[in-house]
This record gives C-alpha cells, structure tokens and sequence, in this order.
C-alpha cells in the first residue's frame, strides 16, 4: 500500500492563485460535501463535452435537462437520473432507477433496457452518475482517502477551483464511490487520473467537473440548478417512455445473426476516398489487385488500443503488393486528432480519417469492426469486437485469399 501523501502545491499560497476561505481546504469541502448531502433531488441543465486525449477537438457537445434524485437504497451509486431533450423536457434519451438504465436510440425507435443480469465481470455496475451524485463522491473520496493524491487550488472571488491528481497503479473512476479500473490489455497508458472541480461560493455547490484520463477526457456543466422540489416517491422513468418504441434487453440474442443479416458479404465493398494522416488522400480504388484489410476503429476505444500490437505485426508479415490494411478512425472530429492518436499508440500502419458516409455505408455501430475483402474487393469477411483468438482467424483469412 502506498504512503498517503496530499500534496498542495505551492502556488496555493500566492495570494494572487488562491481563493480567501474562513476555513482551511479540507474544512472548506467539508462544507461542500454537506451541502451536497443535503440535496434530495434536482433538475439542471447539463453541458456534456468530450476529447479525445491529445486532441483539442471536441468530439461530443451536447446539453441536456436532468431530473436528479438522491437514492439510498441503490447501492450501486445511490442516485435516479432521468435525462431528456434541454427544449423539451419530456423527450427522453436515459434514464436509470437503481433496478435498470434505458437507454433510448432515436434512429431505431428503440429502447435497450439493461437490468444488470448479465455479468460483465466488472467490480462496479457500468452506469454513469449524475453531477451531484458524481462530486459528491469525488470530495468524499478526496476526505477519506489514504491513495496517493495532489491537490491543487485555484479561485477567484467567485470560485473555488480544486485539482485532483491521483498517483496510483491504476486509474480510479467514480460509480457511487472510487473503483481503480482492472488492468486494460495494454500496459504502456499512464495510469494517473487527474479530476478538476469548480464550486460557486455563494451557494458552495459544485457546477463544474473536468475528468481526464488515458483514454478519455470529459466534462459537465450544470446551470439553472434547483434543488428538493421533486419527491423520489413521485418517480416512474417508464414513464418517460416514448410511445411506440420496441422496447429490447440486453444481453438478449437477436433473431438472425452472422454474415446472413450482413448485406456486405459476397457483394463490392462501399468505395471511398478518405484523408491519410500525412494528409494524402488515398482512394479504395488505387488498391485492384489486391487483397484488403479495414478496421473500423476510435480513438476511445479500449479493445481497438489492445488490437495495436497486432496489426502493426500483420502489416509486416504480408507484401505490399499483395495485401494492404488500413485503419479508419471514425470518431475524432479533424484529422489532428487522428494523427495524435496514431502517435500516441506507436502504431506503424496507415491511418485514415473516416468520414460519417462511410460509416453509413459500412453499417458501422461499433468498435473495432474489420472488413475483408479480396482483390476484386467483393466482401469476404466481417469480424466484430477484438480479442487473441482474432489475430489467427485474420490471418487464415488472408492466407487463403492470397492463395
């Protein structure tokens, strides 16, 4: 176990930096801390942001109305939300009640219902907090904990401004209380987890969180807040349910499966023309005659960075001639940013920014997805997902095409 240490850096004495408080930090986010205790329920707007590390770009901008509600009896992160349209505050987009989370997908008129059956094997249940709920369990954490922490302050009049960097093996995310993440399957991704939050000193609530690691960094602002006008007895998310939606579980298996609901197969594959990251434009079309490999992937996603290793292997076991692979990344929101992802994964393959007809054209709702075609580019193969036992099922594939 590693020595707690708290560690405040030194510009919190500068007078200029730091904020005037009657009480010391600790004391002061004791406060805080109360205060958020005392909510039993809220409604706010909330202002989602996200990036992909190394990139500036925002890649999700989104504001939304919450319905918060505090909630003992879970004990999964003690919290109700129901999350709908910012203009219209009876179209929902989530919600989850301690028993399930719904999650509503416009484009489908559908509703997956996750009731938490299927085991995941993970030591928390995958639900994100709302903002109160969420701060609320950072400043606990930072109260209580005996992990290796900095923390570093910063203010005005008007805020008080608190960074959290957590010096552990493993990052630490918040899912009613702090869980360290299981080891991902990669080992090279700084562990460190950093947590910034703002806390408005008239009323001595937070309204703003930054969280930043390896793979992803996130914000939300809440403004318009007001606070235990709404009972918990009162709630039903169903409610919020829209009418005529297909209501689906998770976990439960679709009726047809496999190359039979894939139109790709055995058909040309979808041309295009995208962006290479030394800006080159290369055209499915410059490569007759050959064999191709495409992986479908995002800068965020985990088993994409676990695939890495391989491909930069595959990609020197094959000629040039005969065989060519080409990762398409199809989340970042300029190619700058799918350069700083090439770079920060040491990938030593050819990265293309995807555009969203792409994606339409190859039905892609997932990552990593790889497509393989032979070399009149009719559609051999589509593999969802990555794990090892891929890696030989690829390379058969492209053996016997190349025969």
């Amino acid at each position: 176990m590693k020595t707690a240490t708290i560690l405040l850096t030194t510009f919190i004495t500068l007078s200029a930096m730091s904020c005037s408080q009657p009480k010391g930090t600790k004391d002061y986010l004791k406060t805080v801390l109360d205060n958020l205790e005392e909510i039993q329920s809220a409604t706010y707007y909330s202002r989602v942001e996200t990036w992909h590390p190394g990139d500036t770009a925002v890649v999700y901008d989104l504001t939304y109305f919450i319905r918060e509600y505090d909630n003992p009896s879970d004990t999964t992160i003690g919290a109700i939300e129901i999350q709908t349209s910012a203009d219209n505050h009876s179209h929902l987009y989530y919600a989850y009640d301690g028993k399930m989370k719904a999650s509503v997908f416009e484009e489908h008129k559908g509703i997956m219902i996750d009731s938490f059956k299927v085991d995941r094997n993970l030591p928390f249940r995958p639900v994100g907090p709302p903002f109160y709920n969420y701060t609320k369990s950072i400043l606990r954490y930072i109260l209580t904990t005996k992990d290796s922490i900095t923390l570093e302050k910063r203010g005005n009049e008007n805020t008080f401004h608190l960074k959290l960097t957590i010096h552990e093996d493993r990052q630490v995310e918040f899912f009613g209380r702090a869980y360290k993440i299981p080891d991902p399957p990669f080992r090279d991704e700084d562990p460190t987890s950093r947590y910034e939050i703002w806390i408005d000193k008239k009323t001595n609530l937070p309204y703003k969180y930054r969280r930043e690691m390896s793979h992803n960094i996130s914000a939300e602002t809440v403004s318009d807040a007001t606070f235990n006008n709404n009972k918990i007895e009162d709630v039903d998310v169903t409610g919020y349910f829209p009418e005529g939606y297909e209501i689906r579980y998770y976990g439960d298996k679709k009726k047809t499966s496999g190359d039979d609901v894939d139109n790709l197969i055995g058909n040309p594959a979808p041309g295009w023309t995208l962006t290479q990251t030394d800006g080159q434009e290369i055209s499915l079309n410059n490569d007759k005659g050959k064999v191709v490999l495409l992986q479908f992937t995002s800068a965020g996603c985990g088993p994409c960075r676990a695939s890495v290793p391989f491909l930069n292997k595959l990609t020197q076991e094959y000629p040039n001639a005969d065989f060519v692979f080409y990762a398409i990344e199809l989340t970042c929101k300029n190619i700058s940013g799918v350069q700083a992802y090439k770079k920060r994964v040491n990938a030593g393959f050819n990265f293309l920014h995807g555009t969203e007809a792409v994606r339409d054209a190859y039905g892609i709702q997932a990552f990593p997805v790889f497509i393989l075609m032979d070399k009149n580019h009719i559609v051999h193969k589509r593999i969802t997902g990555y794990q090892a036992s891929v890696d030989n099922e690829i390379r058969g594939l492209i053996h016997g095409l190349l025969k």
